[in-house]
């Protein structure tokens, strides 16, 4: 076999430096793109839990309303003892009991 010569030996390295420097860059892109997706996740968590909150909110809020319509709707038709009649709306449309 011949042996290398020492520019065609020189080219090998400088090829096989490339390509670790390529591989080294394609480890970091894949490094960055597990860390955003990571960060994604723990955004989607984040929005999951406030969510939960949320409906949890609601829940309580629509069971004080249920609790407390008698004396809200009895307030409404009593609104309008200062001499003034009012018409008062109370829209629970929105509200799914």
């Amino acid at each position: 076999m011949e042996a290398l010569q020492e520019d065609e030996y020189d080219g090998y390295i400088a090829e096989f430096s490339r390509n670790i420097a390529f591989l080294d860059d394609t480890d970091n892109d894949i490094v960055d793109n597990i860390n955003e997706t990571d960060d994604n996740i723990n955004e989607n968590d984040d929005n999951i839990n406030e969510t939960e909150e949320i409906e949890d909110m609601r829940a309580e809020f629509v069971a004080k309303l249920r609790a407390n319509l008698p004396a809200i709707a009895y307030g409404l038709r009593d609104s309008h003892k200062d001499g003034h009649r009012q018409c008062w709306v109370l829209d629970l449309s929105n509200w799914f009991f």
